[in-house]
């Protein structure tokens, strides 16, 4: 969902000049590398054609939305301040995780992702 939304936003909105977006690292790889290979997927063909310099409005924040604050930075956090729209749309849903890390995903990470919405003096959405 959240490969989608991207594109769609950055292909549709071209005005957008910054998105945060919350990556972790996975499988060996760092959040910078998992956003270069995101980015190869044939989704964002049209993107690219379009808007070749895309990638320069895109800054990964990299986060742990199992960790207090969702393991952000401090600099990034004071960063995420001067944001103006919020799209939320992390979710574990798998059977499979544990009850301790479906909560912290799905209830406790959203609870912070609204505290610091609570403190962004220029929100407009949430």
């Amino acid at each position: 969902m959240g490969k989608l939304l991207i594109e769609k936003l950055l292909r549709c909105c071209p005005n957008i000049t910054m998105m945060y977006v919350f990556v972790r690292g996975k499988d060996g790889k760092n959040p910078h590398e998992r956003l270069k290979q995101l980015v190869e997927l044939s989704l964002y063909d049209k993107l690219k054609k379009d808007q070749p310099d895309f990638l320069k409005k895109i800054v990964v924040i990299e986060s742990d939305l199992e960790a207090t604050n969702l393991g952000l930075s401090q600099r990034d956090r004071d960063r995420l301040l001067d944001a103006n729209v919020i799209f939320h749309g992390t979710t574990i849903i798998r059977s499979n995780q544990r009850l301790r890390t479906m909560a912290n995903v799905n209830v406790r990470a959203t609870k912070q992702i609204l505290l610091l919405a609570r403190e962004m003096s220029d929100l407009k959405v949430i």
